[in-house]
């Protein structure tokens, strides 16, 4: 039973699009059932009942009687799920020169860069472009909690090099975990769009049983993700699953009877934890000694990883770095970039 702790999402127990093209009535408020909302368009689609189960939910609506499911999905969409999925609440400082108050994007942008889901580049957050599929997967990995992989064996795939190097762990994990495959057998697509289906398809393999209403549930005794994003809930009975507990859930809240027994499964294996070290924006140099440290968050001068590091592993994620990165010790690939901004050199 191991217990994995990270600066977005708290896991505990031993044992954490939508998709309207630009307007906001595309987000139910409230679930809605399928039978209220029988889409037009998804009738044996490969996605149909991915598409049912988070519609019901209310993660996700569509457009009148369609839900298109072939169309593709904006970052500002895909930050939407995510935070309703989570049930996200906290929202970061807009520092983003395209994320103007009043768009329908703009509160799921700013959760989702709170909770360590999303980060910009050069001071935006793009939320109209249309989302690729390694971006996707990041984000996905990201809110769910799930350790990136960066020695995941990617080599079936004769495109892998067209995957960035700060989306290589995430998107190893996914695929290692059988949670996400390539576009083909041979095609992984990194650079494509992502489809609203597939979004769905992809949520559904990873959240084995979704719990975001108070009270007493058996868990299922399934590989997977058990994502709690409600309060005063009771757990019962035992599972193979990693339980996940969403940051705007107060964790004291929820609570397991004796025989509970979880597996740690993580829909691909269980979450060692590692340090986390949050960091608040500055303009201060930051030296980096302690291996195993995650920088997650944060603006700074010029960051050294020192040699005292070893052979050791650093993560530094959503990172602005003003001057230089410099990186003294490390073993190999262990020196981990997640979507940072480096306008110096390294």
């Amino acid at each position: 039973m191991k217990t994995t702790q990270r600066r977005a999402i708290s896991f505990m127990l031993t044992l954490a699009m939508l998709f309207s093209m630009a307007m906001p009535t595309a987000f139910a408020a409230e679930p809605v059932t399928t039978a209220e909302k029988a889409y037009s368009d998804i009738a044996g689609h490969w996605a149909e009942t991915s598409i049912e189960r988070w519609d019901e939910y209310g993660i996700v609506s569509g457009f009148g009687e369609e839900f298109r499911p072939n169309g593709t999905i904006t970052r500002g969409q895909m930050a939407s799920i995510l935070s309703n999925l989570l049930k996200l609440t906290e929202e970061a400082e807009n520092t983003f020169s395209d994320v103007p108050e009043g768009k329908w994007y703009t509160t799921f942008v700013l959760r989702c860069v709170k909770a360590g889901i999303m980060a910009g580049a050069n001071g935006k957050a793009m939320p109209e472009k249309e989302i690729t599929r390694q971006e996707a997967m990041t984000m996905l990995c990201q809110a769910l909690g799930i350790e990136p992989k960066a020695d995941a064996n990617l080599s079936k795939y004769d495109d892998v090099d067209q995957l960035a190097n700060w989306a290589k762990p995430f998107v190893g994990a996914l695929v290692e975990a059988g949670i996400v495959s390539g576009v083909s057998d041979t095609k992984l697509g990194a650079l494509s769009s992502m489809s609203r289906g597939a979004v769905m398809t992809v949520l559904d393999k990873a959240v084995s049983q979704y719990i975001d209403k108070a009270g007493t549930y058996e868990l299922t005794n399934k590989d997977g993700i058990v994502l709690i994003a409600a309060e005063n809930v009771k757990l019962t009975g035992e599972t193979k699953a990693t339980i996940l507990i969403s940051p705007a859930v107060d964790e004291k809240t929820v609570v397991r009877e004796e025989e509970v027994v979880v597996g740690g499964g993580g829909g691909g294996g269980s979450m060692p934890s590692r340090p986390v070290t949050p960091s608040a924006p500055t303009t201060q140099d930051l030296d980096v000694s302690t291996a195993g440290a995650v920088i997650a968050e944060g603006t700074y001068k010029n960051v050294t990883i020192t040699d005292s590091v070893g052979d050791g592993e650093v993560t530094l994620e959503n990172l602005t770095i003003n001057g230089d990165l410099t990186i003294e010790g490390g073993g190999s690939g262990t020196i981990k970039l997640v979507t940072c901004d480096i306008k110096g050199k390294i």
